[in-house]
Parts: C-alpha cells; sequence; structure tokens
C-alpha cells in the first residue's frame, strides 16, 4: 500500500471519529445539561442534610413555585418535574442521595415488575429480599448499588426472553 493511501485513510478514520463524537455530543446535549442540573440538586440535598438532621432523608424535592412561573414562559412544557431522593444503605453521608425523576422511577417499578415484584407500591420488602440474594447489605431501600443491579438482572431477563423467543 502506498504511503500516501495510507495517511489519507487514516485521515478520513479520524474525521470519521471526530464527526461521530461531535453528532453523539450534540444529540444528546440536553441530557447533559439534565444531568448537570440533577447533579447540583443533589448537591443542594447533601448541603441540606448536613445542616439538618443526617438521618432523615427528604423525600421530594420541588422547585420554588415562584420560580417555576417566572420559568414559564421559557419552558415550554411549564411542569415542576418531582424527584424523588432515596438516602443511600451506609451510614456515610458524602455519598448524598439517589435522584430519580417520575419517569425513571416509572422505569424502576416497571424494573422491580418484571423481576417478580407485585404492584402493591411497597417495594421494600422484595428490595431487600433482592439485595440479599445479590449479596448487597439488606437494607430494602433503593440505593446506587442495588439499582445497578436491578437494571443488570432486568436488562439479563430481557436478553434470555429474546433470544429464548
Amino acid at each position: 500500500m502506498k504511503k500516501e493511501y495510507l495517511f489519507f485513510l487514516v485521515m478520513v478514520l479520524a474525521a470519521a471519529i471526530v464527526t461521530g463524537a461531535t453528532i453523539g455530543f450534540i444529540s444528546n446535549f440536553h441530557y447533559i445539561m439534565n444531568r448537570s442540573s440533577a447533579t447540583s440538586q443533589t448537591e443542594a440535598v447533601q448541603q441540606d442534610t448536613t445542616a439538618s438532621d443526617p438521618d432523615e432523608p427528604k423525600d421530594v424535592l420541588q422547585s420554588d413555585p415562584a420560580k417555576s412561573e417566572d420559568q414559564g414562559d421559557r419552558n415550554p412544557d411549564s411542569q415542576v418535574k418531582k424527584v424523588t431522593a432515596v438516602k443511600p444503605p451506609t451510614p456515610t453521608s458524602e455519598q448524598g442521595y439517589l435522584v430519580l425523576s417520575q419517569d425513571e422511577q416509572e422505569q424502576v417499578v416497571n424494573m422491580l415488575v418484571s423481576l417478580g415484584a407485585n404492584q402493591d407500591g411497597d417495594y421494600s420488602e422484595f428490595i431487600r429480599n433482592f439485595q440479599e440474594k445479590k449479596s448487597l447489605p439488606p437494607t430494602g431501600s433503593l440505593d446506587s448499588l442495588t439499582l445497578n443491579a436491578i437494571i443488570l438482572e432486568a436488562t439479563r431477563q430481557r436478553a434470555a426472553q429474546m433470544v429464548n423467543g
């Protein structure tokens, strides 16, 4: 292969990689911004909990209604989204809270149901049993380790269903 052809091939591959990365970044920019705002909300919750009782988790976070009215003109949805903060099972406060939007909560519930949980609304016993099976601390509350294990198990189960037809 000529040196010129190899150089051209390398340049085309580099351009393809840069183009793909740019398109990926642009198409997921709103997710990146949402993740950034969720991170800042998590930091605010952590600061609030250090000022108050560290053993008492905050259940629901909402934006200030006055602020949401001001943003109503800029936000086409004009809806206040609720997120749930779940305290991690470990006693250290450096880990913070697991913050889930309403859509994420529904996805987690759907995964729990697909893994065999009843749709009665109280999933703490199922989560505790699941944690014991996966050698996690059996707290009965949803933390990041448990959520990761649930996602992996639901994905594995879905893949097995697709293979078996």
